[in-house]
C-alpha cells in the first residue's frame, strides 16, 4: 500500500488525466477521486470470498441507507452524508463484506465524515442515533434507549474507533471527495443562459424560467443524493454523475436540452459514460427496499475482537460453505471416532472428579465436626472461668457497698455547699454592680450639671462684655458727635469773624 501523495490542490489542467487507481500498483499525483477500472470493481474482496454481486450490491446499498437515515436523525447536512457515502463504498473496494460489518463500518464512515466536513458530533450521539436505527431496522416493537455506560455501548464504542482505525489504514489516509453536487447550479446556469440568448426578456416569462430552473435543479439534487447508494462515485468522475442526474431530471421534468451540439460535451462527459449512469440510476429506482443478507463473517488477520458468526443459508437452503471447508466421507467417520473417543475420556474424567470431590467433602465434614466440638469446650470453660469471677466480684461489691455510700453522701452534701458559696458569691458580685452602676449614674448627673453651670456663666461673661463694648461704641459716638458740632461752632464764629 505504499503511495506517494502530493498535496497540490491547483486547478487540474483540461485534458489531463484525472484518475487514479488505489487498488492498482501505480502512485496516486494528485488527490482527486477513488475511481476504479471495471475489471477490479468485478473482483472485489468481497467476491473473493464468495459474496455473489447481487448480495454485494444489496449490502452496499443498506449501508448507504443507514447512514442516510441516521444523517437525518442528526440534522447533519448532506455533504456529511455524502462523504460518509463514498467512504463506505470506497472502504468495501478494499475489504471483504465478510471481514467488516456494514452496520460498524457505516457507523465509523459518517462519525468520520462528520470530523471532516467539521461538523463534530459526540461519539455518544452517534451511537445513540444507529442503535435507534437498527432497531428500526430490526422491527422491535418497543424499541429501548441505548443505556449510556452499558455492557452494549461499550461494546459499540469499541467497534465503531476500531472500524475507524480500520478505514482510515486501508484507504491509506486519502480522504479527498469531489462531490457531484457542486456541478448542478453550475451546469443549470449554464444552460439557462444558453436558452435565453436571443429572446426577449419579459418579467413573466423570467419568473416562469427561474421556478422551472429552480424545479429541475432540485430533482437532479435529488437523483444525485439517491446515486450514492450505488457505486456510480468510484466508477465514474463526478462531472458524469452530474450530467446523469440531469438528463434523467430533465426526462422527469419532459423538459427538452440541446442535442445538437450535445450538451454533456461541454462537460468533459461522453455518451457512453452518460448512458451507462443513466442505465445505473433507472436500476436503481426499480430495486426494492435493501434487506441485509445473512453472512459468515470472517475473522480478520488484524482485527481484535473474535466476530460473530451466523452461518447464512444459500439460495438453495444449504449452509454456504468454501472449498476449503469441505469434507470426505472418510474424513467425516474419523472425526465421528475421534468424538466418541473424546467422550469416553470426558466421562472418565468426569467419575474421577466425582470421586475425588466426595473425598473432599466428607474429609472436610470430619474436619468440621472435630472443630465444633473443640471450640464448644472451649466456650464451656470460658463461661466457667467468667461465672467465678463474677461470684467473687459480687462478694466484694456487698462489703464495699456502705462505704461507697457514705462517700456518695459526703460528696454530695461538699458539692451542696460549693454550690450555696457560688451562688452567694455571684449575688454579692451583683448587688456590687448594680451599686457601682449607680455611683457612675450620680458621677454622670454632676459632671453634667457642672458642665451645664459652667456653660452659664460663660454666656454670663460673653453677655458682659458685649455690653461693655456696646456702652464703649456709644460713648464714642457721642464724643465724635460733640466734636463735630464744636467744630462747626467754630467754623462759624469764624466765618462771621471774616
Amino acid at each position: 500500500r505504499e503511495c506517494r501523495v502530493l498535496c497540490s490542490l491547483h486547478q487540474h489542467p483540461r485534458g489531463a488525466e484525472r484518475r487514479f487507481y488505489p487498488m492498482a500498483n501505480t502512485p496516486i499525483d494528485e488527490l482527486f477521486n477513488f475511481i476504479l477500472p471495471p475489471n477490479e470493481l468485478e473482483n472485489t474482496p468481497s467476491r473473493a470470498d464468495g459474496v455473489d454481486a447481487k448480495d454485494e450490491e444489496m449490502l452496499r446499498m443498506l449501508g448507504c441507507e443507514l447512514i442516510q437515515e441516521a444523517g437525518i436523525l442528526l440534522k447533519l447536512p448532506q455533504v456529511v452524508m455524502a462523504r460518509a457515502q463514498v467512504l463506505f463504498h470506497r472502504f468495501y473496494c478494499r475489504k471483504s463484506l465478510r471481514r467488516c460489518s456494514v452496520r460498524d463500518i457505516s457507523m465509523a464512515g459518517l462519525f468520520l465524515a462528520c470530523k471532516l466536513e467539521e461538523n463534530y458530533k459526540k461519539i455518544r450521539q452517534i451511537l445513540l442515533v444507529f442503535h435507534r436505527v437498527f432497531q428500526r431496522r430490526d422491527g422491535v416493537k418497543d424499541p429501548t434507549p441505548l443505556s449510556v455506560g452499558s455492557t452494549d455501548y461499550f461494546t459499540m464504542k469499541k467497534k465503531i474507533i476500531s472500524s475507524e482505525n480500520k478505514i482510515l489504514r486501508e484507504l491509506g489516509f486519502v480522504l479527498h471527495v469531489e462531490h457531484p453536487h457542486k456541478f448542478i447550479l453550475f451546469f443549470c446556469r449554464m444552460l439557462a443562459d444558453q436558452g435565453r440568448e436571443g429572446n426577449e426578456r419579459d418579467a413573466q416569462t423570467e419568473d416562469k424560467k427561474q421556478e422551472t430552473n429552480k424545479k429541475f435543479a432540485q430533482t437532479a439534487w435529488n437523483i444525485l443524493n439517491d446515486s450514492l447508494r450505488t457505486t456510480l462515485c468510484i466508477r465514474y468522475p463526478p462531472e458524469a454523475i452530474a450530467c446523469g442526474a440531469m438528463y434523467l431530471a430533465g426526462r422527469v421534468l419532459q423538459r427538452p436540452l440541446p442535442e445538437n451540439p450535445a450538451w454533456w460535451t461541454l462537460f468533459d462527459t461522453t455518451t457512453g459514460d452518460l448512458v451507462n449512469v443513466c442505465n445505473t440510476l433507472a436500476w436503481l429506482y426499480t430495486q426494492p427496499k435493501p434487506t441485509a443478507p445473512e453472512l459468515e463473517l470472517i475473522k480478520d488477520d488484524d482485527d481484535d475482537e473474535s466476530p460473530t458468526t451466523a452461518v447464512a443459508p444459500s439460495p438453495a437452503g444449504t449452509p454456504m460453505a468454501s472449498d476449503a471447508t469441505k469434507q470426505t466421507p472418510a474424513a467425516v467417520v474419523k472425526e465421528k471416532e475421534e468424538d466418541k473417543d473424546k467422550e469416553k475420556d470426558k466421562d472418565k474424567d468426569d467419575t474421577d472428579r466425582s470421586r475425588r470431590s466426595k473425598d473432599r467433602s466428607r474429609s472436610r465434614s470430619r474436619n468440621r465436626s472435630r472443630d465444633r466440638r473443640r471450640s464448644r469446650d472451649r466456650d464451656r470453660k470460658r463461661r466457667r472461668s467468667r461465672d467465678r469471677r463474677w461470684s467473687r466480684d459480687r462478694r466484694s461489691r456487698s462489703g464495699d457497698r456502705g462505704r461507697r455510700d457514705k462517700t456518695r453522701s459526703r460528696d454530695r452534701d461538699r458539692n451542696r455547699d460549693r454550690n450555696r458559696d457560688r451562688d452567694r458569691d455571684r449575688d454579692k458580685d451583683r448587688h456590687k454592680g448594680k451599686d457601682r452602676d449607680k455611683h457612675r449614674d450620680r458621677d454622670r448627673d454632676r459632671d453634667r450639671d457642672h458642665d451645664r453651670k459652667r456653660d452659664k456663666d460663660r454666656d454670663k461673661g460673653r453677655d458682659k462684655d458685649k455690653d461693655r463694648d456696646r456702652d464703649r461704641d456709644k460713648d464714642r459716638d457721642r464724643d465724635r458727635s460733640r466734636d463735630h458740632d464744636r467744630d462747626r461752632e467754630r467754623h462759624k464764629d469764624r466765618d462771621k469773624d471774616r
